[in-house]
This record gives structure tokens, sequence and C-alpha cells, in this order.
């Protein structure tokens, strides 16, 4: 193959006659070749060549295919990506048993243009090939998924179908529906770099699924829905679809899932049971987010997980939990971190001493500092942070705790019978009112608690509540000193709940 589409070597008729005498011919690559019959394949082109297993035909400038062009043939791999066939259909003679040995079948590249076909029509590929198990559409001008039905026939193989780089703009219902009856066992799906916003429903079959660069944020409710009954997927591949959140359960059906793939997205958190789940769990890349945090929590239960990349985040620390974590996992053997703000102030000192000696943690130099300012742009394994920032913060830090607990003792000491009768009043209080709850009548109108050691206590008993006691309506009230040397109490009723005073608003101490 020539460096350049310049560089082109022809492929005449002479060429081909020149192939006879090698009729053992396995594999042969025409990519880049000119000229081949005026452009056009023609029927028996190749028939000289029966054992031919491989036949490459990339950017050959190839436009038209004539039925039976592979007539004799029984290779497994058909390369014709690059030829601007367009929709050609093209497929041996009835009666031939040719190309049902062919597995793999590439037509990416090749101008199939939607304004002329607005459906696809590919059901000439389950027709030709029924034991093809790769089908390549790439980089064609699809805007729906092709059509693949052919009356009754299906493909029973496992089948791998990419429809990368093309303008497909959801996954519909109904399109979906015949894909998945007419290949029962596709278990790989690549629609990466397409223009899809909705995907509403897809084949339960799947085991690899790849969106990648896609417009899901636009209708993540529905296409995020539809992926929750993909058991089992095995590698998922949702990166640069910009989401900025996932739902909480959107992978526990997923019991299988492998290889997880978010990067290139705007998630600036995750549910701490995102992945309780997934016990398969290997690879997870959360490349290029908005993640502030990333708790231990998140990865507990994947026992198995290996490789975990937070490149490229807004992490400024990693909590002990997690360092250690990442220490006792006998699985983990590859966790980047690049590119993240790193708080490198002293209370972060044992982030650096393990970024210094983690055996998980690779490309440890291209760690940084971000904060504080004078340690900006340092890395994080080899910066020292100034004696005087840490060991006299530490030490005002010690002096002011030393200080608080001496004044708390001290405070404490000289109110203690004041919190004492504090704590009396609340159990009294308490239990009176337990009490008051089961019985259907009370006996005072009031009950005051007051301190006898309090000369405005005191006062205020002997001023006001004598005199309420004794005046032209005397009322029922209980007065309680809470070191029980007075006690005096009066007959009355009360109604359970409520408080009567005949009208005068007496405050209770």
């Amino acid at each position: 193959s020539p460096a350049s589409l310049e560089e082109r070597c022809l492929i005449t008729n002479t060429t081909l006659a020149t192939l006879s005498h090698l009729p053992h011919l396995t594999k042969l690559d025409f990519a880049y070749g000119d000229q081949i019959f005026g452009s056009t394949l023609r029927q028996g082109t190749f028939s000289i060549l029966s054992r031919l297993d491989q036949l490459y035909l990339e950017q050959c400038r190839i436009s038209n295919v004539e039925n039976g062009a592979f007539d004799g043939l029984s290779f497994k791999s058909l390369q014709l990506s690059g030829n601007p066939i367009g929709s050609n259909q093209f497929w041996v003679k009835s009666e031939k048993e040719s190309m049902k040995s062919v597995r793999s079948l590439k037509l990416d590249a090749c101008g199939i243009n939607p304004f002329d076909v607005p459906v696809y029509n590919a059901s000439f590929i389950v027709q030709t090939l029924p034991n093809v198990n790769y089908i390549t559409l790439a980089r064609n001008n699809l805007h729906h998924l092709p059509n693949f039905k052919n009356q009754d026939l299906i493909l029973t193989g496992n089948i791998t179908l990419s429809l990368f780089a093309n303008g497909i703009s959801s996954l519909r219902y109904d399109e979906v529906s015949n894909l998945c009856e007419v290949m029962p066992h596709l278990t790989t799906l690549d629609v990466a770099e397409n223009l899809m916003h909705t995907i509403e429903l897809l084949c339960p079959s799947l085991v690899t699924l790849i969106v990648r660069a896609n417009h899901l944020f636009l209708g993540s409710n529905v296409s995020l829905q539809a992926m929750k009954s993909l058991t089992r997927l095995r590698t998922l591949d949702l990166s640069d679809n910009r989401l900025t959140s996932l739902p909480s359960d959107l992978f526990h059906n997923m019991f299988k899932l492998q290889t997880l793939i978010l990067r290139y997205n705007q998630l600036n958190s995750l549910d701490r049971r995102q992945f309780v789940h997934n016990s398969m769990l290997g690879k997870l890349n959360l490349d290029d987010n908005f993640l502030q945090s990333f708790s231990v929590t998140l990865i507990k239960n994947n026992t198995k997980l290996w490789t975990l990349v937070l490149n490229q985040n807004k992490l400024t620390s990693l909590d002990k939990d997690f360092v250690k974590y990442i220490e006792s996992s006998s699985a983990m053997e590859y966790l980047t971190l690049d590119d993240n703000p790193f708080d490198c102030s002293c209370d972060k000192h044992y982030f650096q001493t393990w970024v210094n000696k983690s055996k998980a943690l690779h490309f440890a130099t291209k760690l940084r500092c971000a904060t504080p300012d004078p340690l900006k742009g340092s890395r994080v394994v080899e910066y020292h942070q100034p004696i005087f920032d840490c060991y006299i913060k530490w030490v005002l830090d010690g002096v002011g705790g030393l200080i608080g607990v001496v004044l708390i003792i001290f405070v404490s000491y000289r109110l203690r019978w004041y919190l004492a009768h504090l704590r009396y009043v609340a159990l009294s209080i308490s239990k009176t009112l337990t009490e008051l709850k089961e019985q259907d009548e009370c006996k005072y109108d009031a009950m005051v608690l007051f301190n006898s050691k309090s000369n405005d206590d005191t006062n205020w008993v002997k001023l006001l509540m004598f005199e309420l006691e004794g005046g032209d309506f005397p009322q029922p009230i209980n007065l309680t000193r809470p070191d029980e040397r007075v006690s005096r109490s009066f007959e009355f009723k009360f109604e359970f709940n409520y408080l009567y005073m005949s009208g005068l608003s007496v405050p209770i101490h």
C-alpha cells in the first residue's frame, strides 16, 4: 500500500493474467490499485484463483461490482472499503455456493448516499453471506440503521456490526426490532461518532456497545433507560457525550460488565452506589470529567478492578481511606491521576508520601500542586512545604486546642452548681410532664420550681406567687425548691394538657 493515493499501481487484465500460474494463492492484496477493468469488477474476474482466502481491494476506485464478480471463489474476508460503489448490491448467481464462506465484509467509506437510498437496503448481505460474522459500514452517509431484513432469512452466528462515523441521529424502535430479528446473536454494535441523541431500543444479545462521540446529552433520559436491560453487556463505551449526570441504577443490571469508559463527559459527581452491582468490573475510565471527589465507597465492591483512570478531573486530593484501599487491593495495577489540581497543604502530606511509594499509581511525576500559591506548579512527588508554614500552624493549632480545653474546664467549674441546677430542672420537668400525661386530671394551675439560694427567685416567689395564692382569686400553685426543703401544695382541679391561671400570665422559673 502506498503512502498516498497518488502513488498507485495499475491493475490491468495483464496483471491478473500473470497470476494464472499461482493457482494455490490464498491472499491477494490490491489495496490502492487502479484501473481494474475500467473500475468495474466483472463476472469471473478472479475465477482463476479458486483457493483465494482473503481479497483486499481497498481504495481501488471501483465504482461498479457486477453480479457474479466473485463467482467461483470461497474466501473468508472481502475488503472493498474506500471504493465509490454506493448502494450497489452484488452477489453471486443463485445456483453457486460462492461467498457462503465469507466471515468478514468491509464496506467502509463506499459513498452510500441516504438521499438516494433513505434506508440503505443491505438485505443482499443476509442473502449472499449467510455465515458472515463481521460487517462494517463505517464512514458512509447513513442516517438510519440499514435494512438487513430479507424475507425470513437470519444470520445465525455471533455478529459484529460497525456503523462508525455515519450520520445516524437515533436508533428507532422499529429499526432496532428488525435488526434484532435478523441478527438474533448480535454481540457487538459500534455506532461511535454519529449524531445520535435518542436510543429507543437495543438488542438484548449485546455484549459490546460503543456509543462514543454522540449527542446523548440531548436525550439522555430515553437513551440511558434503554441501556438498563443489557444484562449480557461486558463492554460499554459512553465517552464524549457531554453527559452531566448518570442514573444511579444505570449499571445495576449489568452484572457481567468488565470495561466501562466514561471519559470526555461533564460528570461532576457519581452516586456512591453507582457501581455496587458490577462485581466483574475490571477497567473504569473517567478521564476528562469534572469530578471534585472520588470516594472509596464507589469501588469498594469492585474487587476485580485493575485499571482506574481519573486524569483531567477536578480532584484536589484523595482521602486516606481511598489511599489505604488502593494499597491493600490485590487487583489494582494501573491508576492514573494526571492533570488534577492537587492541594499540597500541610494536612495533605500523607498524599505526597503515598504518591512517592505507590506501585499502582503510574506517571506519578506528572502530578502537580495547584494550591497553596507558593507551591503552585510544583511536582507532588518532590514539593517541600516550608517548615514555618506547616510546623507553626501545627503548634498554633495545638496551643489553641489546649487553651480551649482549659477554658471549658474553668467555665464548667465556676458554673458547676448552676449547671447541676439546670440538669435538675430539665429532669424534673421531664418527669413531671411524663406524670401529667398519665393522669386524667391534675391538681395545680401552675407548678413553679425555683432556686432557693437565689435572692431574686426567692423575692419573686414571695411578692408574686404568695399574692396569687392568697388574693381575692386564689390560684392553686405548687412551689418546689430544688433542695426540697420547702414544698407547698394546694388542692384544685386541672384539665389535662391545659394550664389555667385565671387570665393571668405568670412566668415559670
